[in-house]
């Protein structure tokens, strides 16, 4: 555990030495706010309207009746520099609003389990079987409903996610093992502060040509399912970096085998941290070019505590006229050290170090 926090301290502070100098080039989103604050207010007359800034991304969130698309582009054009994108989001009036399209948790950039569309190759240094694999995922949070509580938001929905492994040194690109989550997030943010729990169910299961390899991984095969309980807190401390910990509890599992093996040990923790640095270079690709690290580690008791490491960093392609909000595409140098997070293989160790596509939306 020691190891790993002072991984993490290390991570970050070269992140920020290095970068700090880019940084002190555009405006820092808390002078964002405190601007876009005065021109609502004497221009606009709204003094009530709520901001959030997320690297440059304005939200404003103003009573129903406003016409929104109007106002963000009146709002956009006096707006100070450094401002990617407006956008206006409507109160409900205190209500419940349905399919909001705000994001309260911000997306874990290093953990290997975090639903969405990715393909990476990874290079294994470590591991029984396989050298070259092709990781593919699929899957996102989708917010259902959604409405104001305590001076925050909260949104409750449904969370999807696939996550594949091919061997690409076989004739065929084997596919070896297939993950597949469902499950339902609850999330609240307040300012800084933001938080999901979840419920949700995995199904793991081996790719046919693999089982074809021999008799021996058909008779060892598992087939691992389990549902568990998650929760993580996570902190804003600038409008460029975040840290987040929390922990997850397995209450229920299943191995569709004839090997009487025991439970697994059910508890785990996981911590870490985001870095979104401001833009390198402007009207790229219609879009910003921004600098993105993240660390991710988790404790299982089943591992005896060891810390799994991803480290995860490159570049983040998004802004006006692509994407809104978090939206955006980042090609990513990944490194991984730790148990492997595949369902069938999750008592082996792996180390591998790759490069991959990641979209969110």
């Amino acid at each position: 555990m020691q190891r790993s926090l002072g991984l993490l301290f290390i991570f970050f502070a070269s992140i920020f030495f290095t970068t700090n100098a880019v940084a002190a080039a555009s405006p820092s989103d808390e002078y964002i706010r405190g601007y876009m604050a005065a021109i609502l207010e004497t221009q606009f007359e709204l003094p009530d309207a709520q901001i959030a800034v997320s690297a440059g991304k304005v939200t404003i969130t103003v009573p129903q009746s406003k016409n929104r698309q109007g106002l963000a582009q009146k709002i956009e054009t006096k707006g100070p520099k450094g401002v990617i994108a407006v956008a206006i989001k409507e109160t409900g009036n205190g209500g419940t609003d349905w399919f909001p399209d705000e994001r309260l948790f911000r997306p874990l950039l290093a953990d290997p389990r975090w639903p969405h569309f990715y393909a990476s190759y990874q290079a294994y240094t470590k591991a029984e079987e396989l050298d070259s694999v092709g990781s593919v995922g699929f899957g996102e949070n989708f917010p259902i409903i959604g409405g104001d509580l305590m001076g925050g938001r909260w949104q409750a929905g449904a969370q999807f996610g696939v996550f594949a492994i091919f061997d690409m040194d076989s004739d065929s690109h084997d596919l070896i093992n297939a993950d597949y989550r469902v499950g339902i997030p609850v999330i609240y943010r307040h300012n800084d502060f933001s938080a999901i729990a979840r419920i949700y169910h995995q199904s793991s299961h081996l790719g046919d040509e693999y089982l074809l390899r021999g008799e021996d991984i058909q008779d060892n095969r598992e087939n691992l399912s389990y549902e568990a309980i998650s929760a993580l807190l996570s902190y804003d401390y600038n409008d460029k970096l975040r840290f987040y910990g929390g922990g997850e509890y397995i209450f229920h599992q299943s191995f569709d085998n004839d090997t009487k093996r025991e439970d697994l040990n059910p508890w785990s923790i996981q911590f870490g941290g985001d870095y979104i640095g401001n833009a390198l270079a402007q009207k790229f690709w219609r879009g910003d070019v921004r600098f993105v690290a993240g660390a991710d580690f988790r404790s299982m008791e089943e591992a005896d505590w060891d810390t799994d490491i991803s480290l995860r960093l490159g570049f983040d392609f998004s802004g006006k006229g692509w994407h809104e909000d978090d939206r955006s595409v980042r090609i990513l140098l990944e490194y991984f050290d730790g148990r492997s997070p595949h369902g069938q293989f999750y008592d082996e160790e792996i180390e591998y170090v790759g490069i991959g596509a990641h979209l969110y939306y």
